[in-house]
């Protein structure tokens, strides 16, 4: 069999492909700049934006992308990566609007690492989304518990009412040496209270 190695071929491949292994496969080994910011412009898929995203470092690609990728949280990534806005704008701006404070979560999500400027607004967002009961968020907020995560925020999850993020705290916890319960007194949101 052979290799796949034309990187304009893997990067329609990274953008076009039914199946989402077959999409990261080609973006691991795409690494031509100009063809990831086609695919960072191009792409939805949120597995593929964290590829793409960890391999673009230059400024002024990352400028354009946040100008013109599809993806709005592609888009708050890339600003914030080139300096353009700062993780405070960009929670304070979304604070009012639950698809754009969603949308600055999966930005945040994209980041492999923890960015400490947003360490607030990502716990203050993943309550507020908590009180609305976005379950369309539930895989960021899973990933920022395991990067952001600290106790107020596990018990926020473990109390909330959400099953799902419930059992991603029981694993926080559990990783980190906490012995947990569910209980009623140590919460600061429940699941869709603010619908």
């Amino acid at each position: 069999m052979k290799k796949l190695t034309d990187q304009a071929l893997l990067a329609k491949v990274a953008i076009e492909d039914k199946d989402p292994d077959v999409r990261r496969a080609a973006l691991q080994k795409l690494t031509d700049q100009a063809l990831l910011t086609q695919v960072g412009t191009a792409a939805t898929d949120r597995d593929v934006l964290k590829i793409v995203f960890q391999k673009l470092d230059d400024g002024a690609i990352l400028t354009r992308l946040a100008g013109k990728a599809a993806d709005p949280a592609m888009r708050v990534a890339a600003a914030t990566r080139a300096g353009v806005r700062t993780w405070d704008a960009v929670f304070i701006a979304a604070s009012a609007n639950p698809k754009a404070l969603g949308d600055a979560l999966e930005a945040a999500a994209l980041y492999p690492d923890v960015q400490e400027e947003a360490r607030s607004g990502v716990e203050q967002a993943c309550v507020a989304l908590i009180r609305r009961g976005d379950e369309s968020r539930i895989p960021e907020m899973v990933d920022l518990l395991n990067l952001y995560g600290n106790t107020n925020l596990c018990e926020d999850y473990l109390n909330c009412g959400q099953l799902v993020l419930e059992s991603a705290a029981h694993d926080w916890a559990t990783a980190r040496g906490y012995s947990v319960w569910s209980g009623s007194d140590s919460h600061r949101a429940r699941w869709g209270s603010d619908r």
